[in-house]
């Protein structure tokens, strides 16, 4: 499960220095835990088929959270370690719960993100989180926003900015947005290693299936009880 999750950091071409640092963070949670990481995974699965009130995941993830602010972990520390758990379980297509406003590693801390703390969370990231952080970054889209995209928007390119002419679900409101060099190239590089059959290695089968098969698809594939593509 390890060797899988480190092959999809970077698009596989992360440092052995990243590498060790990533095991490290998951080796700490697994130890606060008491389990293996294949142990870790099949919790998770387990924990999405049962009702909201006997889900523990959270609870764990909460638990080791306060015992690292606890611990005297900075903030970006601890967001560091939640980043990673989340790379980890998401790279093996298990979905980890949320809390109230949003993702787990930043729910204490409410800020804008900058240029450093953006380079900062796209590290951790497998090559389809970074893409679509990437561009939700760039285009100021919201996370709804984002999972709607198609493969056909991303068609119109200028001057090498990409544009995405899209309109809001609510009121129906029309406008226009960017995407930048970096994102583009996030995308590609994530649509490249999805087109192969290697956007989870650890599920070949459902790989294949997550291939390109029309400009109507999805542009961000997503997994919940059926694949989204």
């Amino acid at each position: 499960e390890v060797r899988d999750w480190l092959r999809e950091i970077k698009g596989g071409e992360a440092h052995e220095s990243t590498k060790k640092l990533f095991t490290g963070s998951l080796k700490k949670y697994c130890e606060f835990r008491g389990l293996t990481p294949g142990e870790l995974l099949t919790e998770g699965e387990e924990d999405l088929k049962l009702p909201r009130e006997q889900k523990q995941v959270k609870r764990h993830l909460l638990d080791f959270r306060d015992y690292l602010k606890e611990s005297g972990r900075g903030k970006r520390t601890v967001a560091h370690y939640l980043s990673v758990i989340t790379s980890f379980f998401t790279s093996h297509d298990v979905l980890l719960p949320k809390l109230s406003n949003g993702s787990i590693e930043v729910e204490w801390e409410k800020k804008e993100f900058d240029r450093a703390r953006v380079k900062e969370l796209v590290n951790v990231c497998t090559p389809r989180e970074r893409a679509m952080f990437m561009t939700m970054f760039q285009a100021g889209l919201a996370a709804n926003e984002v999972s709607s995209l198609r493969i056909k928007d991303l068609a119109e390119v200028k001057d090498g900015l990409t544009v995405l002419r899209l309109k809001r679900e609510k009121n129906g409101y029309r406008f226009v947005t960017f995407l930048g060099s970096d994102a583009r190239e996030a995308i590609d590089q994530y649509l490249k290693i999805r087109n192969e059959g290697n956007l989870l290695p650890s599920r070949p089968k459902l790989s294949a299936e997550c291939k390109v098969k029309s400009e109507n698809d999805y542009l961000f594939v997503t997994w919940n009880a059926r694949l989204r593509a």
